[in-house]
């Protein structure tokens, strides 16, 4: 069995099929006793395509999806807080950003926190509120009678706006006082990684272990992970001419005239994609 494997090929219209079918078989498999969840792989050259998708879908799924190649950061509420910020600052502060910023960092201790519960309706609805000048005469305007806990929280709003006015340049101090545990803990990792002009990017990029183990989860993985690590079971998503093997592409500071792409890249993307087909197979 291990030398002649059971071949089949599912046709799927779209990613999004190929990915709930994907756990269907998955499910077919567990429910009917032939495997163990560590016996069973699903696996893409290219991951990114289904990683939303089967984020969504392993909550509906009652069974644990380990994801081999981790999970986006902002798939959690602290990596969406954190990003909030960052839209803040890169973009400028509106209403629109200063609702969800201040709904996501409500949940954590630090000045938002110490603000009264709805302190958003004081905003007027019908003001965007995209320059400093619109924020400065709103904020001159609230007096302990105009909060709901009738205590003046105008000095607290007026810092933080203030701090959020900073923009990029100030991304670390605005971080270290507005941001508290693991959203500040992911935000540090964001400046790290890359340049604070570039937040957005960096934090979309960011990946966190999901927690699962490995060895007692069905996993999703990188085909090469797969061909590293075999297992019983195997459904491999993304067998078409245009995803699986991926085309070489050229470079564009070094065409093929001057330089043949075998030379730059010894091993190119189709012939690894073709490798790991076999070596899984």
């Amino acid at each position: 069995e291990m030398q002649a494997p059971n071949i089949i090929t599912v046709s799927a219209s779209t990613a999004y099929h190929e990915s709930i079918d994907a756990l269907r078989w998955a499910r077919g498999l567990l429910a009917s006793g032939q495997a163990q969840p560590a016996d069973i792989a699903i696996a893409a050259v290219t991951p990114a395509d289904y990683d939303d998708y089967f984020l969504a879908l392993r909550h509906d799924a009652n069974f644990d999806l380990h994801f081999v190649h981790g999970v986006h950061i902002t798939a959690c509420r602290e990596g969406q807080a954190a990003a909030a910020l960052a839209d803040v600052l890169l973009r400028g502060l509106s209403q629109i950003r200063m609702r969800r910023l201040s709904t996501l960092l409500r949940a954590y201790p630090g000045p938002f926190q110490e603000l009264p519960d709805g302190w958003t309706r004081l905003l007027p609805t019908d003001a965007p509120l995209t320059s400093r000048e619109a924020w400065t005469r709103l904020l001159d305007r609230l007096t302990a009678t105009s909060w709901i806990d009738d205590i003046d929280h105008g000095p607290a709003l007026r810092e933080i706006v203030n701090l959020l006015w900073q923009g990029t340049a100030a991304a670390a101090t605005v971080g270290e006082r507005l941001l508290r545990g693991r959203v500040l803990a992911i935000w540090r990792s964001a400046l790290r990684a890359g340049p604070a002009t570039s937040l957005d990017l960096t934090l979309a990029a960011l990946r966190q272990d999901d927690g699962l183990d490995a060895c007692v989860s069905l996993a999703w993985m990188p085909a090469s992970a797969l061909a590293a690590s075999p297992r019983r079971f195997v459904r491999l998503l993304g067998l078409n001419s245009s995803r699986w093997p991926r085309a070489i592409s050229e470079d564009r500071l070094l065409s093929d005239h001057i330089i043949p792409t075998t030379e730059l890249d010894p091993l190119p993307v189709s012939a690894a994609d073709r490798r790991d087909f076999e070596t899984v197979l």
